[in-house]
């Protein structure tokens, strides 16, 4: 079952601080590193019409622009942050990932990085629309946040434990985000109608032990005084000990390829 993750801000005080914090070139640097980016290029061609769908300041849409696809289009529902990222010229559009304006097969690529999981009803309504909207044959690039052995009997507990005492001093909870086992992720875009491909780690890149996105958000002791998603000395032994066990332990979440189906 999925983790309901809350908050004591609401989804939109928790969209502004996250991308307050983010510089455009700091995310491009780090998406060299990422496990998932290999896919991207590797299944995406040039010329492909691609959305990225909740695309924030843009940060991917600038880099496929910059490796040279030709077509790319950022979707999100804040303009706030949609203004950050129109000044670098990049195709962004205002719009619900849930309800877009796109025709029926007239996308080629979509992506959704850490998106689906913040509508509280569930991710099928968004896995619903990248269907309708993804050509015959098109792919679907999904990720979210994952359960794993560690979040489920050490974070999460003590996450409950803390907003149960901040509860009980008057402060109001907020939904945040579901954490799905993998299995789980899987199951909803399966029920969405496409065909399962490949399910990848989503993370930085699990051959150092210096960075790392899931460990880093969870927690936040082991984190480096200055430099965002690295960890301090005793945060990067721990991390590599959980990697030799299991890089589930470890990793934000996954990317799941898939397909719509050729004959839809």
């Amino acid at each position: 079952m999925a983790y309901k993750k809350m908050s004591f801000r609401n989804l939109d005080s928790q969209n502004e601080d996250l991308w307050d914090s983010i510089e455009l070139n700091n995310v491009l640097s780090m998406i060299e590193k990422r496990t998932i980016t290999p896919y991207f290029l590797r299944n995406i061609k040039k010329n492909d019409r691609v959305l990225e769908a909740g695309c924030g300041i843009g940060a991917w849409v600038k880099y496929l622009n910059d490796k040279g696809y030709t077509d790319v289009i950022g979707l999100d529902n804040n303009p706030n942050i949609l203004e950050r990222g129109n000044k670098y010229n990049l195709k962004l559009e205002y719009g619900d990932i849930l309800n877009t304006d796109y025709e029926d097969k007239s996308i080629d690529k979509y992506i959704s990085l850490g998106v689906i999981e913040h509508n509280e009803e569930g991710p099928q309504q968004a896995l619903n629309e990248a269907y309708r909207i993804l050509k015959c044959g098109g792919m679907a690039f999904i990720s979210t946040p994952c359960n794993n052995l560690l979040r489920l009997l050490i974070n999460h507990p003590i996450r409950d434990f803390i907003n149960f005492l901040k509860k009980l001093s008057g402060k109001k909870l907020h939904f945040s985000e579901y954490r799905f086992w993998k299995s789980e992720l899987v199951g909803h875009i399966k029920n969405a109608g496409f065909e399962i491909i490949e399910v990848i780690p989503n993370d930085v890149s699990l051959d150092q032990s210096d960075y790392t996105f899931g460990f880093y958000t969870d927690w936040p002791t082991f984190r480096h005084r200055t430099d965002k998603y690295r960890l301090n000395l005793i945060g990067k032994t721990i991390f590599s000990i959980l990697k030799l066990i299991s890089t589930s332990l470890v990793v934000s979440g996954y990317l799941v390829m898939a397909k719509k189906p050729d004959d839809c």
